[in-house]
């Protein structure tokens, strides 16, 4: 169903929100372009999924969302939804999200620049734990990721076998983690920022 602009447009979207008649209008609004947005970085089921739980979430949360400027959810809308695709990512196995995912997240997170306290934090934290790491891992944490260069890729120019490449890129991050928790005190490490913190790791210049 698409509502029509000139009898919906004097409506904000907290206004529609608040009425369940209304709520389509929210919808009409927002859900292409979310749609739209989540395709850059999974398949199309994937990305659909991720739209209707939003809205549903939206809907159950209308009683406490305030909006930004004229009752508007745009920007909470996308944060939002950037939140989900990491989220979503963070549930996937660790090879699929280092081999297949990493890219867009990097270009996901890029995109939302009142993050950067969080990233320097944890770039910090990495740096360190780069230095603290035996020479066999760091050598392949950094080929890994600062040239992101493939397992294989990584093992051929080290000279070892691609097993090997895996189980002390698998060490390396371990320590990460580790350390990032340990910052956090464990507790507000949220699934968030260890998501971010993967983001991160190319990034690192030591």
């Amino acid at each position: 169903m698409v509502s029509d602009n000139n009898a919906t447009e004097g409506i904000t979207d907290l206004e529609a929100l608040r009425n369940r008649s209304r709520f389509q209008i929210v919808f009409t609004r927002y859900a292409g372009r979310l749609y739209k947005t989540a395709t850059q970085y999974m398949n199309k089921d994937d990305a659909q999924d991720i739209v209707q739980e939003l809205m549903i979430e939206t809907w159950n949360k209308r009683d406490s969302l305030t909006g930004g400027a004229g009752g508007c959810l745009q920007n909470y809308l996308f944060i939002r939804l950037k939140y989900k695709i990491l989220d979503f990512y963070s549930k996937k196995p660790k090879q699929v999200l280092w081999e297949e995912a990493l890219p867009e997240l990097i270009h996901l997170s890029a995109n939302y620049a009142h993050e950067e306290t969080l990233l320097k934090e944890l770039e910090r934290i990495i740096a360190c734990t780069i230095r603290e790491m035996r020479p066999s891992e760091r050598e392949v944490f950094r080929l890994r990721w600062e040239q992101q260069l493939s397992v294989q890729e990584t093992a051929k120019s080290l000279d070892i076998s691609p097993k090997s490449v895996m189980n002390r890129f698998a060490t390396a991050m371990k320590m990460v983690r580790e350390n990032v928790l340990e910052y956090y005190n464990e507790e507000p490490a949220t699934e968030y920022q260890l998501s971010l913190l993967m983001l991160i790791i190319a990034k690192i210049i030591v």
